[in-house]
């Protein structure tokens, strides 16, 4: 259920909307715009969180940074996005 969710966070960063997502996975509209606003309301939050995980863990911060986004949203995203793949958070490579 995390690789959905997370699929559709991305696709939202991405300027898709909760319809046009929700058709893409597969799932109630209703359902995804639940995860997506719920996600917006502490996405300030999950980007304060993840890119301190990331400055603290990784050898060069200046390197895995994601670049800013145009939103909290998508900056709280590619934070995730980020620490994940440096292994800042369970189950990341």
């Amino acid at each position: 259920m995390a690789e959905v969710i997370g699929a559709a966070l991305e696709m939202k960063a991405a300027g898709a909307g909760h319809r046009a997502i929700a058709d893409w996975l597969g799932r109630p509209a209703a359902t995804v715009r639940g995860w997506l606003r719920r996600f917006a309301d502490r996405a300030a939050v999950v980007a304060g969180v993840f890119t301190a995980h990331l400055v603290a863990l990784a050898d060069d911060p200046a390197r895995v940074l994601p670049a800013p986004a145009a939103a909290v949203f998508g900056d709280a995203v590619a934070a995730v996005i980020a620490a994940a793949m440096q292994g800042a958070v369970p189950g990341g490579h």
